[in-house]
């Protein structure tokens, strides 16, 4: 039976983690308008630092490989990326990737850092903690009770609650959504 946790009281937690997932959405806005400036069939993908949620590579990659690469840009099979060239002709390119700066504090970080655990493992399986903010509040959906492994307990302020305050909290949140979005 899933379990369901509460953070009461996390306003200037939940402005963290949405300063930080704005920063992020610009990194992906910037990494997708390099892709389409580099060729037609380029896919973006981001990194994942270990188990956690925290973004910490942007690649490029080609969705066709008969796609043709602006200058400077070269498919290195071997990687399934797409790189800058080797020497000056792919400076641009180089500085081009550099200037994707990636976040250093993520929302996974930050929600790590109250005391909940971002990933959860069982018995072949590993589960990431799944958690939402509404009201003020942070909530958090993790998997069974923890009776077989030693995972990272739980710290800080966070309350364990009934599932259905969980769902209604949810539900709430996506009426507001519903309600302020243009009709």
């Amino acid at each position: 039976m899933p379990r369901a946790f509460k953070l009461a009281n996390a306003s200037t937690t939940i402005d963290e983690i949405t300063a930080a997932q704005s920063k992020l959405n610009d990194l992906q806005n910037k990494a997708r308008e390099l892709a389409a400036s580099v060729g037609k069939d380029i896919i973006v993908r981001f990194r994942r630092s270990g188990f956690s949620d925290d973004t910490s590579e942007v690649i490029l990659s080609l969705g066709v490989e008969s796609t043709d690469l602006a200058e400077g840009w070269r498919y290195v099979r071997t990687r399934d990326a797409v790189e800058p060239v080797r020497g000056a002709k792919g400076d641009a390119a180089r500085e081009a990737l550099a200037a994707l700066t990636i976040p250093v504090l993520q929302p996974g970080a930050i929600v790590a850092g109250t005391g909940m655990p971002q990933v959860f493992m069982h018995p072949g399986r590993l589960y990431r903690t799944q958690w939402m903010h509404h009201d003020g509040a942070l909530y958090a959906l993790l998997p069974d009770e923890d009776t077989t492994f030693r995972n990272d307990p739980i710290t800080g302020d966070w309350e364990e609650i009934r599932l259905s305050e969980l769902h209604a909290a949810d539900e709430a949140r996506m009426d507001a959504g519903n309600a302020a979005a243009p009709a």
